[in-house]
C-alpha cells in the first residue's frame, strides 16, 4: 500500500525549490487516497462513515448501539448536509415485540415533519436484520427522493439461513423540498432492543 505524506505549506509555496520527497509525495498521495491508506484523507466519493475524516481515525458513523444507548422506539439519524447521499447500515438489529415492517420515515425540511418513506423487510422478535438502506439525492429539493434497501433477515441465534429482501421506493410530497434526516420504526410496535446502526455518506455533486 502506498503511504500518504502530509506536506507543509512551505513545501509548495511559490518561490520554493521542490525537493525530491515533495515530488514523490505529490505523485503518491492520490494513489494512497485511492488505496485507503490509514493515514490518508477519506475518499469522499465512496461510502464512508459520515463523521470519518482520515481512513485510520476512530470514527465509525455509529449513531445507535443498544448496549450503550439502550432500547429505543425510533432510530433517528444525525442531520444530513448538502452535496452528499446517505446510507444507513444496520448490524443485527432486533425488536422487543410484534411482527411488522422495518419502516424508513424521512423528515421533510420545508414541511417540518416526518412522512412514510419506505416499508422494507418484515421481521419479529425471533429475527435480526443486517444490511443497508440508501437514500439518493436527499439534499436536492424535489417532490420525490428515491430510496433502496438491501437487507438480510436471519434468526436471533444466527444459525438459520435467512432471507434477503431488496426494496425500492420513491416517497412523494406535494411540495418540493429537501430531506434533513430519517428515522426507522417497527410497524409491529416493537422497540429496537438489540444491535447497532451506522450512518454512511458519499459525495455527490449533481
Amino acid at each position: 500500500m502506498t503511504t500518504f505524506t502530509s506536506l507543509p505549506n512551505a513545501a509548495v509555496q511559490p518561490g520554493g525549490r521542490p525537493r525530491g520527497s515533495t515530488i514523490t509525495a505529490l505523485r503518491d498521495n492520490p494513489v494512497s487516497i485511492a488505496e485507503c491508506d490509514p493515514t490518508a484523507l477519506v475518499n469522499q466519493a465512496h461510502w464512508h462513515p459520515y463523521n470519518k475524516v482520515m481512513n485510520g481515525d476512530a470514527n465509525t458513523g455509529k449513531f445507535w448501539d443498544q448496549a450503550i444507548d439502550g432500547t429505543l422506539a425510533e432510530l433517528i439519524t444525525p442531520d444530513w448536509v448538502d452535496d452528499y447521499e446517505y446510507a444507513i447500515w444496520l448490524e443485527r438489529v432486533g425488536v422487543s415485540a410484534g411482527t411488522g415492517n422495518l419502516n424508513l420515515d424521512v423528515f421533510r425540511e420545508t414541511t417540518g415533519s416526518y412522512s412514510g418513506g419506505m416499508a422494507t423487510v418484515v421481521f419479529n422478535t425471533n429475527n435480526r436484520v443486517t444490511g443497508r438502506i440508501e437514500i439518493y439525492r436527499p439534499r436536492i429539493a424535489s417532490n420525490g427522493h428515491a430510496c433502496a434497501s438491501f437487507l438480510s433477515v436471519t434468526s436471533a441465534t444466527g444459525n438459520v439461513a435467512g432471507t434477503i429482501a431488496n426494496t425500492n421506493a420513491s416517497p412523494g410530497y406535494s411540495t418540493s423540498q429537501k430531506l434533513l434526516r430519517a428515522k426507522l420504526v417497527h410497524s409491529g410496535g416493537g422497540n429496537f432492543n438489540t444491535g447497532q446502526a451506522f450512518l454512511l455518506r458519499r459525495r455527490a455533486i449533481y
